[in-house]
């Protein structure tokens, strides 16, 4: 910056030329050169001046132009107003939208999360300690008790292996009395339709499991009400009518089954997105017995279901 002082009378031409050039220019230049005419270097500092001036009135937090700070006392703030008039600003643009705060995981217990049925009663590996041993060793976090298949004692008998249990099954009016009967810390509902989605609904309404995890084991099946979330994460992200109600109770975890009815496995990123495209913000998989590999998810899935694993699929699960 060689220019230290502006001059007092600037030429007559340079405010026809300065709304030309925030104009973009149109037509030929008020302030013609050539011929060893040449645009005098306090006018393009004025430029650099205004175009300062005009984005601090924008809101725009822009650093001062290095350019002469002794300005005369009035044509530059003269000549600002009317290139403003004769080419006047958008107004700035609205805030954003306050951000909503991604709510808290519903869902505390540890991963991998295993789910049981019958064999506590009918299978002599579940009878016995032989597949808590094999849980154990696979590094298994939570098991899950379907409401009515288990005893007394199984509750006690898994956290003896350092486990975590939880409730699951299609909700019913029981199932805070299982939740009770196992000293369950979580709670985790099939929703796999309409009416197991108001099933659970209803219980979480009630208050079943308020003081513990709760999560849903589902299919996707029944979120099906599209809407866009106003303030969410992403602005206008998709979610479902039936995906916030669960959230305005504070549930917004869920595993999604990633198989067919008879075990297949499916795809488990398609099936993860399926489930966050519906609302829900903490999406895990639930891997069939028959396709425990490992992905992106890490140890952080569930497997379905524990009776029929082999000795080497505990393996598989422990190699996640």
């Amino acid at each position: 910056m060689a220019l230290t002082r502006w001059p007092t009378e600037p030429n007559p031409k340079l405010l026809p030329w300065a709304i030309w050039r925030f104009k973009n220019r149109p037509g030929p230049s008020p302030w013609p050169t050539g011929n060893g005419v040449k645009i005098p270097e306090y006018a393009w500092e004025f430029l650099k001046w205004v175009e300062w001036k005009r984005k601090l009135a924008r809101g725009i937090d822009a650093p001062r132009p290095d350019i002469c700070k002794k300005l005369p006392a009035s044509w530059p703030w003269a000549y600002l107003k009317q290139i403003n008039v004769a080419v006047p600003q958008a107004p700035p643009p609205p805030p954003p939208p306050p951000a909503q705060e991604v709510p808290p995981d519903s869902w505390k217990l540890r991963y991998p999360a295993i789910f049981t049925s019958h064999g506590w009663a009918l299978d002599s590996k579940f009878r016995t300690d032989e597949a808590l041993r094999l849980m154990q060793n696979a590094g298994v976090g939570a098991v899950g008790l379907q409401g009515g298949m288990f005893l007394d004692d199984t509750g006690d008998r898994i956290r003896d292996y350092g486990m975590d249990v939880f409730i699951w099954g299609s909700a019913n009016s029981r199932d805070q009395a299982y939740i009770d009967q196992a000293g369950a810390t979580g709670y985790m509902p099939q929703v796999e339709g309409k009416y197991e989605y108001d099933s659970a609904f209803a219980n979480f309404v009630a208050g079943v499991g308020k003081n513990i995890s709760r999560s849903i084991v589902t299919t996707n099946a029944s979120f099906d009400t599209f809407i866009r979330r106003p303030n969410g994460t992403v602005e206008g992200e998709s979610t479902t009518e039936q995906a916030e109600a669960l959230i305005k109770l504070g549930i917004t975890n869920a595993h999604v089954e990633c198989y067919l009815a008879d075990m297949t496995p499916v795809d488990v990123d398609n099936m993860v997105w399926q489930s966050k495209h519906r609302g829900i913000y903490y999406v895990h998989p639930c891997l069939s017995y028959l396709g425990i590999e490992s992905t992106k998810f890490g140890r952080q899935v569930s497997v379905f279901l524990a009776e029929p694993m082999s000795d080497a699929q505990y393996l598989q699960l422990k190699a996640l």
